[in-house]
């Protein structure tokens, strides 16, 4: 038996996301050309949000066990598929910090999750697990 986790999620809630990251994404273009384009001193103390400025997305997604959570996105920081900010579980919401495609970075959790969820209960049942790629086991009965 060939079990391959596949999946990007279609939730309405990538909608809300979608149009937050749509906000952020105007405001950091927004920074980036007023300090291309502005370089008199009166013109930089506008109220406008920092280019330096860390930002942080929530994304609903739904409730997860959360050790298997953990080891999710651990093992994604060891495959380097999370490669820059942090990307931590809490009580049902990834929380994202730093340039990333939360979009991306949520999918990737999800198959992670589900390749420890694969994994977990193959140990529970006693079945024997060979790893073909990432993502992707063969399942064998002891």
């Amino acid at each position: 038996m060939l079990a391959h986790i596949t999946g990007i999620p279609h939730h309405p809630e990538e909608l809300n996301f979608a149009l937050q990251l749509c906000s952020m994404l105007s405001l950091f273009v927004g920074c980036l050309i007023n300090s291309i384009f502005n370089t008199k001193k009166h013109n930089r103390k506008k109220n406008i949000m920092p280019c330096d400025t860390v930002q942080t997305m929530k994304v609903e997604i739904g409730k997860l066990d959360n050790l298997l959570a953990q080891k999710a996105i651990l093992e994604l920081e060891r495959m380097r598929k999370i490669r820059q900010g942090t990307v931590q579980y809490s009580d049902g919401r990834l929380i994202m910090q730093g340039g990333m495609d939360a979009s991306s970075v949520t999918a990737l959790v999800k198959q992670a999750y589900a390749a420890q969820v694969v994994e977990s209960q193959a140990k529970r049942f006693g079945w024997s697990l060979k790893k073909v790629s990432d993502f992707k086991y063969q399942v064998t009965r002891r």
